[in-house]
């Protein structure tokens, strides 16, 4: 059985994508709940379009990369990147535009100069 205390240590030695997985996942779920459509980040004045199958691949583009920000920062980006513009230009409006943020930072902190 596994003691409780080693838990963290388990953790830390877990890959980075495991470890940001929980996250994207929890993104991505999140905007797939009737309760936070439209509650997203809106820019210019679409009117909230209703949720519908490419809706579920915008939110899935926009969060799902986040598993890979640490590995593939600039990938995650430009993932990301394209399921903002989708939900913007769509007018879901969903939750998961706040990754675009999250990505951005990531490819400052974890992208190396080559």
């Amino acid at each position: 059985m596994i003691e409780f205390r080693r838990v963290p240590d388990l953790w830390r030695r877990c890959d980075v994508t495991v470890r940001d997985f929980p996250f994207a996942l929890l993104l991505f779920v999140a905007s797939l709940l009737p309760a936070f459509h439209g509650f997203g980040t809106q820019l210019g004045g679409l009117a909230t379009r209703p949720f519908d199958a490419l809706a579920v691949g915008a939110v899935a583009l926009e969060g799902l990369p986040l598993a890979v920000r640490r590995r593939w920062p600039a990938v995650c980006l430009a993932l990301v990147s394209i399921g903002f513009a989708l939900d913007q230009l769509r007018g879901y409006h969903e939750v998961a535009g706040t990754a675009l943020p999250i990505a951005l930072m990531s490819v400052g902190a974890h992208l190396e100069e080559k």
